[in-house]
């Protein structure tokens, strides 16, 4: 169940209070509750107070348990700007806006989670490059060379792999197309 709390007209830039934010986003609440403490931002007050808001209402409107809540959603909303002038020479004045910030979070319960743990060797897949520069994968169960046993691997990077190109068209442009260099490895033996 999803909980929200929300500060508006909060006199502080929303860039600065995007910076705290990004910090607690997608915490549970205690981990949240004690950057918030130690972080030297003012925004972090702020945001505090609207954590605190939200599980107050949690607690009392919807009855969870503060335990089980972490935040699902912080956002920080930029709201009106306030113009203000100060004097300058000559009898001008110069104008300047001071911001506020709109601060929202959601709660939400966590959810069990039902993860079974195997344990089997993980698989070893090996990628093939075939003309065209298609990727073939196989996936075989891991094997352990034996005593005194030599094991020859080859491993392929060609100029996609190194930077990652996964596009259709950039795998058919000529300017990409760069012969695959080889390396061999010895695993396992003497």
């Amino acid at each position: 169940m999803e909980i929200k709390s929300q500060s508006n007209y909060i006199r502080i830039t929303p860039r600065k209070a995007r910076l705290v934010a990004s910090a607690v986003r997608h915490l549970p609440l205690e981990r949240a509750l004690i950057t918030l403490e130690r972080l030297p931002k003012r925004a972090a007050f702020f945001i505090k107070k609207t954590i605190e808001s939200g599980i107050a209402n949690a607690e009392n409107n919807a009855k969870l348990s503060k335990d089980r809540l972490y935040i699902k959603q912080l956002t920080v909303d930029e709201g009106p700007r306030f113009k203000r002038w100060r004097a300058a020479s000559r009898g001008t004045a110069h104008q300047y806006q001071k911001q506020t910030s709109h601060i929202t979070v959601i709660l939400d319960e966590m959810k069990e989670s039902k993860a079974k743990i195997k344990n089997e060797k993980p698989a070893r897949i090996a990628t093939q490059s075939v003309a065209g520069g298609l990727k073939v994968e196989k996936i075989t169960p891991k094997e352990e060379p034996k005593k005194g046993e030599k094991k020859i691997v080859e491993v392929k990077k060609g100029y996609r792999e190194k930077i990652g190109m996964e596009s259709k068209q950039r795998m058919k442009s000529n300017q990409y197309q760069k012969k695959a260099t080889v390396t061999r490895k010895v695993i396992g033996g003497k």
